[in-house]
């Protein structure tokens, strides 16, 4: 398992099919970082960059195993929940 936080701004189809992380829309996508990979994308702040504009960060999870893709993604996803729950806890005012 793999994650990593980005500031890409963007998360849409493009980015896979939509699904509810732990109350968030989120969007998942087999087989894009490597064949037996699924990645799950979900945003997880807002502020305002440097020159004041809105920019969403996200995190990037991606889970890696020989297994069929929906046991993978359905995997991804859940591991995805766990994260946000956790993240949650420990921003301030938790």
């Amino acid at each position: 398992m793999e994650i990593q936080f980005s500031r890409d701004n963007s998360l849409d189809a493009d980015d896979g099919k939509p699904v509810n992380v732990a109350g968030t829309k989120s969007y998942v996508i087999a087989d894009e970082a490597e064949d037996d990979s699924c990645t799950v994308r979900t945003p997880h702040r807002t502020y305002r960059n440097s020159v004041g504009d809105p920019t969403t960060e996200h995190f990037q999870l991606t889970v890696y195993a020989p297994q069929s893709s929906g046991q993978l993604c359905d995997s991804a996803t859940e591991f995805a929940g766990v994260v946000v729950r956790n993240i949650a806890k420990r921003l301030p005012g938790a």
